[in-house]
């Protein structure tokens, strides 16, 4: 399953979408004018839609290997890979924790994703200010070019630091940024919450993303098949 899109960044997508010249309207042309000259062409309207980038940030701290919140998150990060790919985006990878940030870009080729999900190191703190700059610099990167690009940025994490990123949502209101509360357990915190707040991003918890994967599975299935519990 995928997050959902804000009706924002829908907003954003339609007037991201631009129209060219394309190809000579031949009869058009000759319906006007037998022998035209240059200044007679006609040309059939053409859509641009613009170049499509996904960032996805993958927390790898201890709290997340340590709740069992990294194996779902990577699981999830598999599903969004495999996404980006048949939607023709450009993807990142951003892995970070005590270790430090690792940025693995242009991962469109079938199973270099997977073995660099599969490959992410884990344990230490949470630098996710670091992580996010580097998401948000390449963002910028890509935005800068005379392209249009429509770009997102979508963080798994459990919320569990103390690091103070308020002013990195001005930074990243061009993205449509989505963060994927991946918190595990009883006591649980609850910051992931604020910290889509404050990147003015959607939240979303990924208990829901698993049972709404569960609900499809078992309507494509059928009445009167077999149902496998997981």
């Amino acid at each position: 399953a995928t997050p959902g899109v804000s009706s924002g960044a829908r907003r954003r997508r339609r007037e991201s979408t631009r129209r060219g010249p394309g190809s000579i309207d031949w009869f058009g042309t000759l319906a006007r004018q037998p022998r035209p000259t240059h200044a007679d062409l006609r040309r059939r309207s053409r859509a641009f839609r613009p170049e499509k980038r996904w960032v996805i940030a993958v927390d790898c701290s201890a709290s997340m290997l340590q709740s069992g919140a990294l194996s779902i998150a990577k699981g999830v990060a598999q599903a969004l890979a495999q996404k980006a790919r048949a939607e023709r985006a450009r993807l990142t990878l951003i892995s970070f924790s005590g270790h430090g940030v690792r940025t693995q870009t242009n991962l469109e080729v079938t199973g270099s994703v997977d073995d660099a999900i599969a490959a992410l190191g884990a344990g230490g703190g949470t630098p996710l200010r670091h992580a996010l700059l580097a998401a948000l610099r390449i963002c910028e990167r890509s935005a800068s070019a005379e392209r249009q690009v429509d770009q997102r940025l979508v963080l798994l994490t459990d919320g569990r630091t103390r690091e103070d990123v308020s002013d990195l949502g001005s930074r990243g209101a061009h993205l449509d940024v989505v963060v994927l509360d991946c918190e595990q357990g009883a006591a649980r915190l609850g910051r992931a919450r604020g910290l889509a707040a404050a990147l003015g991003g959607s939240y979303v918890h990924v208990a829901s993303l698993l049972s709404e994967s569960k609900g499809d599975a078992r309507a494509r299935s059928g009445p009167g098949s077999r149902q496998v519990e997981p």
